[in-house]
């Protein structure tokens, strides 16, 4: 097997820091920059909102890169859950890999979360001054994940779902993020 530059040694084991890469590939730069803008390390505070009425806040960390040749932006998100009602995990930790395809003008976006043992794809794209990110989750029902009130050191993210095929939308989940050492 080849890469576009050297063979892969078979008894070399990859090494997973050959994942990551400085920058956007040039060729796509303008489209990539739409998740490329959030590359840096990030820090959240979270709410839940529980369909019993119920909430929970959570904090942690998201750090956002470039991967692939830099024709895909990786993010790894890992956060604890402050006041948890029964049964609802303290913990989380989760991944998006996000790459643009120029034959739909759009990107295509998968979430992996072991712990809850979701793997969910969505198809994002830039609406106004938002991206929004849409697919179904495990049940089959609608939801959004959406980037808003973006700056180069802020933004903000909710997650809404729908169960009657869009119709009315449930906020799930709002989470506020702040570039860490913004000047780096």
């Amino acid at each position: 097997m080849q890469t576009a530059t050297k063979p892969i040694e078979t008894t070399e084991k990859p090494k997973m820091r050959s994942l990551e890469t400085d920058g956007p590939y040039s060729e796509l730069k303008d489209k990539l920059m739409l998740f490329g803008q959030f590359s840096g390390n990030w820090e959240y505070e979270s709410q839940y909102f529980l369909p019993d009425g119920k909430t929970a806040r959570a904090k942690g960390e998201i750090h956002f890169g470039w991967i692939l040749g830099g024709t895909a932006i990786q993010d790894v998100m890992t956060g604890v859950v402050l006041d948890p009602p029964p049964g609802f995990p303290r913990t989380g930790f989760g991944t998006m890999v996000r790459f643009y395809d120029p034959n739909i003008d759009a990107w295509h976006c998968v979430w992996v979360a072991p712990l809850s043992r979701v793997v969910q794809t969505f198809t994002a794209r830039k609406v106004g001054d938002e991206i929004i990110l849409e697919g179904k989750n495990a049940e089959g029902f609608l939801e959004r994940w959406i980037f808003a009130e973006i700056t180069p050191d802020s933004f903000d993210w909710r997650a809404m779902e729908s169960r009657d095929k869009g119709q009315t939308w449930r906020l799930d989940q709002k989470i506020w993020a702040r570039r860490i050492n913004p000047e780096n």
